[in-house]
């Protein structure tokens, strides 16, 4: 009996939910720079990939006419990428852009050091300032970052032509975009920048996670350089994203642990006022930094003497005396 063709599988994902998510990992593995962003040790898994690749094809299908992925002049910052730039160091292989990655526990000692147009942050989006050189295009990519989209666009420093330069004069040379892909308590935050909601929102079916809704805004620019130049306007952003950032259930559970970082150590109006001012948090943190104290000559002549007399009694001797030492240390820099 004549065996029959075998009937081809449907790879269409809108038609066979089993091959949903396969889409990127295909384009993944046809990718040159494949082997080279595996070789980075970038995704530990294949949600990550599709989370990655999600924010490219996005720009690519959506945002192609604001932002060309071989436009030189276009500067990305991406929050919230993780302990490895994963999205930005794929964004630096297929485009042309100038891109920032920004996470606080970011390592910065990783294989991805010397990745061409990246550019590393170990800090929090709110510590950081990052200048826009005039005629730049600037993207905020935020995959599943929590924080507020506010929050990320404050950090950006649109570089003026003259002081006389007025915010109409500056809204039309500059454009900002922003792609959101939020999740936990951040779903309903990020669905709106400034009040307004986006230009397009869609479920990409492709992307490995149950939080797969993308948010874009084409350009913010006008709207965004208009409040920020509102004082009372930045005082109650930052009230948000605190209450955002630490809701009532979860200070509920950790009243005790954040008791003295909310209370006493960060206030956020003095943040405000003092960022408004043009502080830097991160060169006052250096000033705090206090340089151990140095011995006096008579501490030096007894360090040396007692160091005689211990040495006298062989390694065993030695050993006390540095176990002594170290700890006296750790009690004058209590």
């Amino acid at each position: 009996m004549k065996e029959g063709r075998k009937k081809t599988p449907n790879t269409n994902p809108k038609k066979n939910p089993h091959v949903r998510g396969l889409g990127y990992i295909n384009e993944f593995l046809q990718c040159r720079c494949a082997p080279e962003l595996l070789g980075l040790g970038l995704y530990p898994n294949a949600k990550e990939i599709t989370e990655s690749f999600s924010m490219f094809n996005t720009v690519r299908r959506h945002l192609k006419n604001e932002f060309d992925t071989r436009d030189p002049d276009v500067v990305c910052v991406v929050v919230g990428d993780g302990n490895s730039p994963r999205t930005a160091a794929m964004l630096c292989y297929r485009t042309s852009w100038q891109v920032h990655s920004i996470d606080p526990i970011m390592k910065l000692d990783g294989k991805w050091a010397r990745t061409r147009n990246l550019t590393t942050y170990r800090a929090k989006i709110e510590d950081v300032s990052i200048l826009i050189p005039r005629g730049k295009k600037v993207l905020v990519v935020c995959m599943h970052t929590h924080v507020t989209l506010e929050c990320c666009l404050y950090s950006l420093r649109i570089e003026r032509q003259s002081d006389d330069e007025s915010k109409e004069d500056r809204s039309k040379k500059v454009q900002v975009g922003i792609i959101a892909c939020p999740c936990c308590q951040f779903t309903e935050i990020q669905t709106s920048v400034f009040g307004i909601a986006p230009d397009k929102t869609y479920k990409d079916i492709s992307l490995l996670s149950d939080k797969n809704t993308i948010h874009l805004w084409k350009n913010i620019a006008p709207v965004m350089l208009k409040r920020f130049d509102d004082a009372a306007y930045v005082e109650s952003m930052w009230e948000r994203e605190r209450v955002a950032r630490y809701p009532k259930n979860w200070l509920r559970r950790h009243k005790e642990k954040l008791e003295k970082q909310l209370s006493g150590n960060v206030d956020w109006r003095e943040c405000m006022r003092k960022r408004l001012a043009g502080y830097d948090p991160r060169a006052e943190a250096t000033m705090k930094e206090k340089p151990s104290a140095p011995y006096s000559p008579d501490e030096v002549k007894w360090l040396a003497s007692t160091f005689s007399a211990f040495a006298s009694h062989g390694a065993f001797g030695l050993a006390c005396f540095a176990a002594g030492f170290l700890v006296s240390r750790r009690l004058q820099t209590r």
